[in-house]
């Protein structure tokens, strides 16, 4: 993937703190920048609730963000923008949004 990706519909059924945790790599280094947040499809009325900035390589990397002010809901939208950082082709898996509970 060379231009990003996302899912919506995602449910949050109790506000709180939420871990990311994914794993990616990447053909050549290249930044990219993953978001969650409200998906203002319908309405234009998006938030983002945890942005930040990410780097892969050629080798897997295990990435982990905590997010600590995630609503309830079920109308939020995880991000993946690699934008117009290079043309290596980006590879995620093993993507994981859990509510923390501490």
């Amino acid at each position: 993937m060379t231009s990003g990706f996302n899912v919506s519909g995602l449910a949050a059924p109790q506000a709180g703190r939420y871990l990311l945790t994914f794993r990616a790599k990447a053909d050549d280094v290249r930044t990219f920048v993953v978001n969650l947040g409200r998906n203002g499809n319908g309405d234009n009325n998006w938030a983002s609730y945890g942005r930040v900035t990410a780097a892969a390589g050629p080798e897997w990397v295990i990435y982990s963000f905590e997010l600590p002010n995630v609503p309830q809901g079920s109308a939020a939208l995880l991000d993946f923008n690699f934008g117009n950082a290079g043309t290596a082709a980006v590879t995620v898996d093993s993507v994981k949004l859990v509510r923390l509970t501490q």
